[in-house]
Order: C-alpha cells, then structure tokens, then sequence
C-alpha cells in the first residue's frame, strides 16, 4: 500500500502559477473571495498548522489557524458556497499560547462536538472544550494535558486501549531545557479527562518527534503507534521507530522487527492502504536525502521500503504529507509541501501499477512558499477535497479542487460503544473487483488537523456496491448499494441494557442500528461471546450456540420474548429481559449479542452489536 496524493493542491503562489489557477481541470485559489485572509508573519518557526472541522455542526467545515508571535487563533466560521466569516476573538479561541503549532480537532467527551486542541512553543499546550454551538473554553489544566516544552508538534488521538474514549499522544521536539524530551501518552479516563501513562505504556519516544500517528499495522484490532523523529541521523538521536500495541496498555518498540527504524529527518507522515491490496502502507517525509514509503509486505510481514521504486522520493526538503484522491478516481494519490521548494502531487496510476507521476504542475498544485503544512478537507461539500496550505510569509492559502473527475462516497462515522468520532474505524469499500481501505484517523501528516468524514472516489462507479466498517469497539457493519455522490452519516449499531438486571424483575434490552432501518433484528443470550459464529464473509457473531442461545431464539420465550423482529423506522427495537427469582442466579454473567439485516441478502447479516455481559444481582 502507497501514498494517498493530495488533490487540494496549492493554485496561486506567485505569478508564474496564475495561468494554472485558471485551469478547468485543477485547483484554484479562492483565498481573498472567500474571506479566508490572514496576517502574514515572519516571526515563528516550522510552521502553524490549520484545522478543518465541523465545530459548530452545521454540517460544513470551519477553519481554525494557530496564533504565530502573539497573534490570536484565527477562527474562520464556514457559511457554505465557499463564504466564510471571521469570528475571530468572540468564540472563546482567543486564549491562545504565543506561538502555537498544531491544531487537531476531536470530540474527547463524546458529547456530540468537536473540542480542540493546541500545542505551543515555550509555553503549555491547550485544550478548547466546545459548547455544542462552536464556542469553547479551555480547560488543559484541569483536564490533564497542560504539559509544557519548547516545541510540541505533534497531537494524535486514538483509542489505544479501546474503552471507547479517545486517548493523545503528543511529539516533543525539545525540552524547555534544551535536549530531547519524552513523548507524552495520554489515557482519557472518562469525560474528557486524561492521565500521563506514558512510563508505564512504555512508549515516551525522547526523539526530536515532529509526528506520531496511530495505525493498526498488524491488523489485530489494537493501534499501533508510528513515530517520525527528526535529525535521527546525529549520534545520540533517536530514528524512527513504530510501537506495537500489546493489548494491555503497554507498547514495545518493534521498529527494527519490522523495518521501519530509520535514522532520517522525519517531517510528516501519513498512511493508507495505497494500493488496495489490503496493506497499510506508510509514506514518510525527509531532507533532501529522500522521503521514504514503507509498503506492507503481507508474505514477510514487515515493510519494505520502496519510494524509489514508485517514483516518490523527490529529494527536496518536505515537511506534510497527506494521501487522498484528488481525482476520484478510486486510487489514494500523494501530495507533499516543501518549504522553499514547489509542493508535489503525485498520482497513483491504479490498476496499471509503477511509478507514480508528479502531476502538481499541471493541475496548478505546484506551490512554492516558505511553507511547511497544509490541511485537507472538502470545504464547499462538492465532493472534491480541498486544501488550505498557510504560510508565515505569504500568509494562508486556499486551494479549492475543481478537477473533473469519477464519482465519490463519504462517510461520517459516529461511535456508540466506540468513541463518538469513530477515531480508529476501518472503512472498506468495495466496487466491483475494487476494494479500497481508509482508516478514520486524526492527526496525520505534519500540524494540521483534517477533515474526520472519510472520503473515497468510485471512479465511474454510481453505487458502493459494499462498504465494510470495523469500528473500534471490534463490532462490524456492513451496508450494501450505497449511492455515490453523497455523504451518509453511519451511525454504530448499539446494544444497551436499560436497567439493573435484578433477580426477580424484569429490565430491557433495546437495540439501534439507525442504517439498518426496517430491517431484521435478533437479540440472543449465551453463556459466552466465543468461540462464535462464523459468517461466509468471514466475520464471527460472537455468541456460542448453547442451550440459551437456541431458547432465547424461540418465538415468545420467557427470557427475551421481543428478541427478534423488524427495527422501527428509526432503526430501534426493544425486548423485555425477564430475570426469573431464582437466588442462585444472583452473580452469574451471561452474554448478549444481536444482529441486523435482511435474511435474502447475500450478506444476510449486516451489524453485529456486543457482547454485552449482563450479570445478574
């Protein structure tokens, strides 16, 4: 798997480019008309990173960019057709460090909004909790994240240990007092609040860390943790290195193990699956000396590094990285920013295979600048991804993509027993033979924060003939004949217990699975999730075909008499949970799990929600 390329490529840096904004086919820069204009600032260092994120929930993306040299954050509210209005100073964003870096929007309290968090130079990092209407307040100190250094660069949300709230982890370039300072791992205990585990997780890299990404290399449901150190080439200096997740909050470095500990000056990073064969590949930014694109072995199971071989190592300085699908065309491209040097995109030729070609230049992408991030989005939701590429000299840019290209799909996840944002899910869609791979991640690249609605090109494709999520929780869904050309909001299929379940009374138990509407449903008890039942697409219902299994499937029975049936047009359905008097009982746990979907389909089951153990008082 490859690089993703970067379509919202820059339009419109010095003369020379203006011809190419003009190009039917490529991006253009909407900058001044849009209203996105910001101060240009000599004063700060290697960059500030803009957010793009929904933070007021009207359904578009609002920009926000860090402060550089006692700047306020600037915070650009998105009133739709391309108009966005400066609230700047009246949202709360005001209290701002002196020079901050990145910016990366997640919702840490699983409260429905996007919060946002700021790392600073020489001073504490930030954390801005949203109102549910885009206005916030920030709340590090109490909340746990306040940790100060010279330059924090990296902030990247994942559910390491998968209690369903999102957990951070933070890069660290240099210590206030000069030399390396140790990452910092951060486990939301609940509500938003977080905990330094960093010593005993075993995973406070002391590189020069401008990037940290999450990515579950090995595919066993646990994230892993990538980290690109810079100047890894100095003796004493830490390379990169990636941490294997071990399932029970600890790491262990298996960089060398699996070949991607390289003493290099690592910028940005970002992974995909970039040749859709199943693999997460990862593409990683250098010097001059090259970057590097890791591609998953499946046979060795280690990675192979291949940048040369695809035509991607460039061999000028690049700072962020980003892969999408400029064109639509159903193949992640690759589009890298490099300070005083014209930005790439390179194309992913697909099907045909080898090298990849810079096509920057010709869709006017080639932008030069004292520039070292960008931020990747759909900002107008014409289904084209559009970038934002700031810079201390020439100030922010924006590049909106109007490159004619395939189809499209785009997915907004939204967690039940997972973290609400969906952090962490793996969306396959399949078109015909086609199968492409996204991971909803948040983080990547270098400072800046993207769009969190994962957005694939079909090509000439009208409809996703199958999309697979694996969310968080381990729980899978599968929707069949979606249309393109479209965002649908997917919502996690979501198994709850209403009351204690006490000997002698009786509880419920509801299910909703709002895609799944007029649907199938069925609820069971077992006596144990595993070993499961296996389905011909080769998930596992984890329920065990016991005697309890069999009677809770009985139309009427006197444990779960609503267990199966239609769900609602809302996609809900509940049960009575009938606990009989038996004080023997008291203390024993069993298990259960439900399923949804159409019984003539070839996928007859499409959500899996549990197991929920449910033990009796």
């Amino acid at each position: 798997m490859s690089l993703v390329t970067h379509r919202a490529v820059h339009a419109g840096l010095v003369v020379p480019c203006l011809a190419l904004v003009l190009c039917a086919q490529g991006f253009v820069e909407i900058t001044t008309t849009a209203g996105l204009v910001l101060p240009g600032s000599p004063v700060g260092t290697l960059g500030r990173g803009p957010c793009i994120a929904d933070f007021d929930g009207d359904g578009d993306q609002d920009v926000v960019f860090p402060a550089l040299a006692a700047q306020p954050i600037r915070h650009f509210r998105n009133d739709g057709n391309n108009v966005f209005t400066d609230v700047t100073g009246v949202t709360g964003l005001e209290n701002a460090p002196t020079e901050s870096h990145a910016a990366v929007a997640a919702d840490i309290d699983n409260d429905g909004d996007l919060d946002l968090f700021v790392t600073a130079a020489w001073t504490a990092n930030k954390l801005f909790i949203n109102d549910g209407t885009g206005n916030f307040t920030e709340d590090a100190t109490s909340r746990g994240v306040d940790a100060p250094s010279s330059g924090c660069f990296s902030a990247s949300f994942g559910d390491y240990d998968r209690d369903g709230w999102i957990d951070l982890y933070i890069g660290n370039w240099q210590a206030i007092t000069g030399g390396g300072e140790a990452n910092i791992l951060y486990r939301n205990t609940g509500n938003g609040y977080f905990v330094d585990v960093t010593t005993a997780a075993g995973c406070g890299d002391i590189g020069l860390t401008f990037t940290g990404i999450w990515h579950d290399y090995d595919e066993d449901g646990w994230p892993d943790l990538f980290v690109g150190n810079d100047k890894g080439y100095y003796p004493g200096n830490q390379p990169d290195t990636t941490y294997r997740n071990n399932g029970n909050g600890t790491f262990t470095d298996v960089g060398t193990a699996i070949n991607t500990q390289f003493a290099i000056g690592a910028m940005g990073a970002d992974f995909t699956d970039a040749f859709n064969d199943g693999g997460w590949d990862i593409f990683v930014s250098n010097t001059s000396a090259g970057h590097l694109l890791h591609v998953w072995n499946p046979t060795t199971q280690i990675y192979d590094e291949q940048a040369t071989l695809y035509g991607v190592v460039a061999n000028v300085e690049g700072w962020a990285v980003n892969f999408l699908d400029y064109d639509n065309d159903g193949w992640q491209d690759l589009y890298i920013v490099h300070s005083g040097n014209r930005n790439h995109l390179y194309r992913n030729p697909g099907p045909t295979g080898g090298a990849w070609t810079d096509v920057a230049a010709s869709v006017g992408a080639d932008i030069w600048g004292v520039q070292y991030t960008s931020a990747i989005g759909d900002l107008d939701n014409d289904g084209r991804i559009d970038l934002v590429l700031p810079d201390p000299f020439y100030a922010g840019r924006v590049l909106r993509n109007t490159v004619v290209g395939g189809n499209w799909i785009r997915l907004r996840t939204v967690g039940t027993q997972s973290n609400r944002d969906g952090i962490g899910a793996v969306v396959e869609v399949t078109t015909g033979t086609n199968t492409q791979r996204q991971t909803v991640r948040c983080g990547h690249g270098y400072l800046g924060g993207h769009d969190l609605r994962v957005h694939f090109g079909l090509g000439t494709a009208t409809v996703a003939d199958r999309i697979k999520i694996t969310w968080p929780s381990g729980q899978t869904q599968i929707l069949t004949n979606v249309a393109s050309n479209q965002t649908h909001v997917v919502t996690e299929p979501n198994l709850v217990l209403q009351s204690l379940p006490t000997v002698g009374t009786t509880s419920s138990l509801s299910l909703t699975s709002p895609w799944d509407q007029n649907q199938a449903y069925a609820m069971v008890l077992t006596f144990s999730p595993s070993p499961g039942i296996p389905l011909p697409d080769g998930r596992i219902v984890p329920a065990n075909p016991d005697w309890l299994f069999w009677y809770t499937l009985l139309p009427g029975n006197g444990l779960l008499p609503q267990g199966a049936g239609v769900l609602s047009a809302q996609g809900a359905a509940t049960s009575a949970l009938i606990i009989p008097g038996d004080p023997a009982l008291v203390g024993l746990t069993v298990w259960t799990t439900a399923v949804t979907g159409n019984p003539a389909a070839p996928s007859a089951v499409a959500g899996i929600a549990g197991p929920l153990p449910v033990t009796f008082q």
